[in-house]
């Protein structure tokens, strides 16, 4: 049986770690990298060898797949919002962290995504369901690093156009430190997610992605 000083030790590595990965997230670029492996390393470990730690979150974490949902009302027809996401190089530019997709033939794509630690590869099936307004993929059985999602599509309320809920379902890579880093990435990867959205909704309402680089400010000159 684990001892309360070790118990403790243990929970403050969850809890420090934690703290660690976040601001490394936060922070960004190659020290923020070190920082949120170091955490979540530091994590990880306290969260695998204490009886305590089990019942917290980064535990369940570390034991489950990651799941973040987002949805989007674009004023586009089912139709149009579909052709759109059939695209593998539409969704590269929607999706987080992914950098690429390609159509290898068969309903069978394959995905390049940054990560922290380094850029992945892996192949999934695609399932498109035009009837359902599903479109779904899964990662292939032999695949390193497990993902899968869809994106569900439905008429807008008063003829608004279409809604679109798009859910992400992942095991991060890495091992045990992926798994504690991917936890508390939940969060940017939910705003990333967002922001995918809304180019998507940007591109397919205004034909292009909105931005203010280059706008005057709106003050007037004194």
């Amino acid at each position: 049986m684990q001892s309360s000083s070790n118990s403790g030790l243990d929970i403050g590595l969850v809890v420090g770690g934690g703290a660690v990965a976040i601001l490394g997230l936060r922070r960004g670029g190659p020290l923020g990298l070190a920082m949120t492996a170091l955490g979540a390393g530091a994590a990880a470990y306290g969260a695998r060898n204490t009886a305590v730690a089990r019942q917290l979150p980064v535990r369940r974490a570390l034991e489950a797949p990651i799941e973040v949902t987002r949805a989007v009302t674009v004023e586009r027809s089912f139709e149009e919002v579909w052709r759109f996401w059939c695209e593998p190089s539409n969704l590269s530019q929607v999706l987080p962290r992914v950098t690429h997709i390609e159509e290898l033939g068969g309903d069978v794509w394959r995905w390049t995504a940054d990560f922290p630690g380094g850029e992945r590869e892996w192949e999934t099936d695609v399932a498109r369901d035009q009837a359902q307004r599903i479109f779904s993929w899964n990662t292939r059985p032999d695949s390193r690093f497990m993902t899968s999602g869809f994106a569900r599509f439905a008429d807008a309320p008063g003829g608004r156009g279409t809604e679109i809920v798009l859910r992400l379902n992942y095991r991060p890579p890495f091992g045990p430190i992926g798994k504690a880093a991917g936890w508390f990435a939940k969060t940017p990867i939910g705003l990333e997610m967002a922001a995918g959205l809304s180019r998507l909704k940007q591109m397919l309402e205004l034909g292009e992605i909105a931005t203010i680089q280059g706008q005057p400010s709106g003050r007037s000159a004194t």
